[in-house]
């Protein structure tokens, strides 16, 4: 597992992981936030995915709901998750970025969506080409 802060590129969905979130030490996380914790272990999980980046953030200031995790894909729907478990839930954070990125408009299928993604939701961003339709 990586010790740094350093991106895993990949493309496609980017993961954000908020790595100053803590809830508390856990017994065997060492010397570590829990988020910094969780961005190891999605590295790890990952491995060198072609279609996934994973990016560590400072803070995505969603204190009250740690850990935090966000989505991101270009022309596609973004997603801010809270409560993410870095003791259990990373491989679910890369099934999430994979239904994601097989949704056509980045919204997942509620059968699509692991557990910590149904209860997790904090907001859905529109992508930046989101225009209303027309009245025309």
């Amino acid at each position: 597992m990586s010790n740094n802060n350093n991106p895993v590129h990949g493309g496609g969905v980017r993961i954000y992981i908020c790595t100053a979130c803590d809830y508390g030490n856990v017994a065997h996380i060492e010397c570590k936030t829990t988020g910094q914790h969780l961005f190891d272990q999605v590295v790890a999980v990952c491995g060198l995915q072609a279609d996934v980046e994973v990016v560590p953030v400072e803070c995505l200031a969603v204190c009250d709901r740690p850990v935090t995790v966000a989505y991101q894909a270009p022309k596609k729907w973004s997603y801010v998750l809270g409560g993410v478990d870095p003791t259990r839930d990373a491989d679910d954070v890369l099934a999430a970025a994979k239904a994601i990125a097989n949704s056509v408009s980045g919204i997942p299928s509620m059968s699509e969506r692991p557990s910590f993604f149904l209860s997790g939701v904090i907001s859905r961003l529109p992508p930046t080409n989101f225009s209303l339709p027309s009245n025309d």
